[in-house]
């Protein structure tokens, strides 16, 4: 309910971190929001058919507040059969629903933590998106080993992150010309 409050516009999890210009394309963002408005979630889970990941949303005052209802209302149906559902869970459960937009625009952390230094080669992993998704999951999952870290805590996960948008950002800048 507070984007709601606030006018809509977009939320991002604070471990979603933008590339380029975080549009997936050489343009900055409009203050338009994509969708004309609708509720959009930009990550899902590869191969669910739009089971959306909210680290990354859109949509108008409206649709926030509609949205924020909906969960509600399934995370009240959910509590008789699960004793812990997220925003993420409802998402899932209701991709079928057709209730919100979805796009394919954020990279699972995991999958540029491939323990070794970033090269040209996978550019492409990151090419059209709007940014990296350094969930747990991905912080857990992903290989880090050649940034000198053996194991993931709260003290080096920001040192992973910024070598690897450093190393990126050398590597994959998106052109404005």
């Amino acid at each position: 309910l507070a984007m709601a409050s606030v006018g809509g516009g977009w939320m991002s999890d604070y471990d979603l971190f933008p590339i380029g210009t975080g549009t997936g394309t050489p343009e900055h963002q409009s203050p338009v929001l994509p969708d004309g408005g609708a509720f959009t979630v930009y990550s899902i889970v590869p191969g669910s058919q739009g089971a959306g990941i909210p680290c990354l949303t859109s949509g108008s005052a409206e649709e926030w507040e509609r949205m924020a209802f909906t969960i509600l209302e399934n995370g009240v149906v959910k509590a008789k059969d699960e004793p812990h559902w997220t925003d993420m869970f409802a998402l899932m459960d209701l991709r079928f629903a057709n209730v919100y937009k979805y796009r394919d625009d954020v990279v699972d952390g995991e999958f540029v933590l491939l323990g070794k230094q970033w090269t040209s080669e996978q550019c492409p992993i990151t090419q059209g998106k709007r940014g990296v998704h350094f969930s747990h999951a991905a912080m857990t999952n992903g290989d880090f080993t050649h940034m000198g870290v053996t194991e993931m805590n709260a003290n080096n996960r920001a040192h992973v992150v910024n070598t690897w948008l450093d190393e990126w950002n050398g590597i994959c800048p998106i052109s404005l010309s």
